[in-house]
């Protein structure tokens, strides 16, 4: 693959000492388009796996970045970069977001106490649910359903 797409002046190799340079630096340039192809492309594929298992396993408040990054097996270093890189957000913030979608519907649709949802989502601290809820949605979870039950009441 990686000479398949070189010109004729690229695979000659019966080539004067003046011509030397140009060929390798034409040679390296492949080289580092072809690497930077591939690591795009194993990193979506990384990402990819990374969202479905925690889009499986959110709810399990033993996730980690490691437990996934081992799920797909990369280093949990390396799972971070690819989030960053790949999603623009971090794991944290990916997980956190898919924690507090779930839990929004739960407000909206059950009675649940809040450490009932905490514990649906995957936290094993209500308080400490309590707090990402409002720092992440910029309200309180009892404000957050008594705005929604006003607006489902309103429409």
């Amino acid at each position: 693959e990686f000479t398949g797409g070189m010109d004729e002046s690229m695979q000659n190799f019966n080539l004067e000492a003046a011509d030397m340079d140009p060929y390798l630096e034409g040679l390296l340039g492949r080289a580092l388009e072809y690497r930077d192809r591939e690591s795009t492309r194993q990193g979506s594929r990384i990402l990819q796996e990374a969202e479905a298992y925690l889009d499986e396993n959110y709810t399990n408040p033993e996730l980690s970045l490691n437990s996934a990054a081992a799920q797909v097996g990369v280093s949990g270093s390396y799972l971070s970069s690819v989030f960053s890189r790949e999603a623009g957000k971090t794991f944290v913030e990916y997980l956190t977001g898919k924690r507090m979608k779930e839990a929004c519907r739960l407000l909206r649709e059950t009675k649940d106490h809040t450490a009932e949802i905490a514990a649906a989502v995957g936290y094993r601290d209500p308080h400490y649910f309590s707090y990402v809820f409002r720092k992440t949605m910029g309200y309180s979870t009892k404000e957050y359903r008594s705005r929604m039950e006003r607006e489902s009441a309103e429409s």
